[in-house]
């Protein structure tokens, strides 16, 4: 059996960071006025389900990764959808901060040491 990555500990916290980043970006949202309380539900509920894809990830589950890589995939293509302001406010910087955290995040579970345990 193989020992689980060191990396996979760092993944689960940045994940943790990406959540933390992602509840102040709905805040903001929220306190502005750009989204009602549906949004901030919505909002969350996508947090909620983000720290059990971390928890499950942490345990080891193969499919909680590719489904984090998936859910990746479409949140970029959003965000890359909504990049139309003149101006970037303080939402946009902390989406862009999240954008390399992703992408170690990623790498992390797809590395060669983190695959090789995913597939035990």
């Amino acid at each position: 059996m193989v020992k689980r990555p060191a990396i996979i500990r760092y993944v689960v916290y940045a994940l943790v960071v990406n959540i933390l980043l992602s509840t102040v970006v709905a805040a903001s949202n929220a306190f502005a006025g750009h989204i009602s309380w549906p949004g901030i539900v919505i909002n969350v509920s996508i947090s909620i389900f983000v720290a059990i894809l971390a928890y499950k990830i942490y345990h080891g589950s193969n499919g909680a990764r590719y489904l984090y890589a998936i859910f990746f995939i479409l949140t970029c293509l959003l965000f890359f959808g909504h990049v139309s302001q003149a101006i970037p406010d303080l939402r946009y910087f902390l989406k862009v901060i999240q954008l390399p955290i992703n992408v170690y995040i990623l790498y992390g579970l797809f590395g060669p040491k983190s695959s090789a345990w995913f597939h035990q």
